[in-house]
């Protein structure tokens, strides 16, 4: 007797209910964060304005003028910011920027920047010779995304010029890098290779400019980089826009990186960051 299939015809498969997400419960979460926010950057105004008179003379805050168009000097590739950086750290007559970026405690004046220099198949970005003694090892990165060669680099290039004392290895990267950065060095010692952001030297810059003691040619350069840096590593957009782009939590985040960066360059240049050997 061969099976009747039109038994299962009255079958009736059971439908389920979907249901939708409801965006409304983050609301108040939203709204909470929209306070802090705003309560966060309710110094912004006056902020600015001491920044706008401390760089009177180079036409206000870096932040007021347009940068991503910028062309007068070549910021296309790494090797482009390198060079600028370099040029900063080694003519810098404070060596404000380095003890930012390096945690140095003294002796953040350099005896020479070397830009390229070759051990076996790699470049160093940077190799930095303190006045006082020792070298930093600075790879410089953007868009990077090949980061674990760096150590095979740094080992290269310690055992080549390694010997003029101290010798330390850096990485300076974007903020959005950090975090596959510290997964690639969980399998390596611990301060190997210690990591900076573009940040870090957005406000070493600002303590420099705010600080003093530079000449008036490294303070236009100097200028000229941390907008660069701001507009187009960090951006943050000009000043402006973004306080005229709407209320979101977006521009609220923006300002208060902004607000963050205003505040902290303004702190003592001598206060360096704290980095593990």
């Amino acid at each position: 007797m061969l099976p009747r299939w039109d038994a299962f015809s009255k079958w009736v498969i059971p439908r389920r209910s979907v249901i939708l997400p409801r965006w409304e419960v983050f609301e108040p979460l939203k709204e909470k964060a929209r306070g802090l926010l705003q309560a966060e950057v309710g110094d912004l105004p006056k902020l600015i304005h001491a920044w706008d008179n401390k760089l009177a003379s180079y036409g206000g805050d870096s932040s007021k003028s347009e940068w991503v168009t910028f062309r007068p000097l070549r910021v296309g590739r790494e090797e482009d910011w390198s060079d600028w950086l370099g040029f900063l750290i080694e003519t810098s007559k404070t060596g404000v920027l380095a003890a930012r970026m390096f945690g140095r405690t003294h002796g953040a004046l350099t005896s020479k920047v070397c830009r390229e220099a070759v051990a076996g198949d790699y470049r160093a970005d940077l190799l930095i010779y303190w006045e006082n003694g020792g070298v930093a090892h600075l790879e410089v990165k953007i868009d990077d995304p090949n980061l674990e060669k760096t150590f095979a680099a740094s080992d290269a290039f310690e055992a080549e010029f390694g010997n003029c004392g101290e010798w330390r290895n850096f990485i300076l990267m974007k903020e959005s890098a950090r975090s596959r950065w510290s997964t690639i060095t969980r399998s390596v010692p611990r301060g190997k290779v210690s990591d900076i952001v573009w940040g870090d030297v957005a406000v070493g810059l600002r303590q420099a400019l705010w600080r003093g003691g530079e000449t008036v040619g490294w303070n236009a350069w100097a200028y000229a980089f941390l907008g660069a840096i701001e507009e187009k590593i960090l951006a943050l957009g000009r000043f402006e826009e973004t306080l005229e782009n709407g209320t979101g939590l977006s521009r609220l985040f923006l300002l208060k990186q902004r607000r963050d960066l205003f505040a902290e360059g303004m702190r003592d240049g001598s206060r360096e960051r704290n980095i593990p050997h």
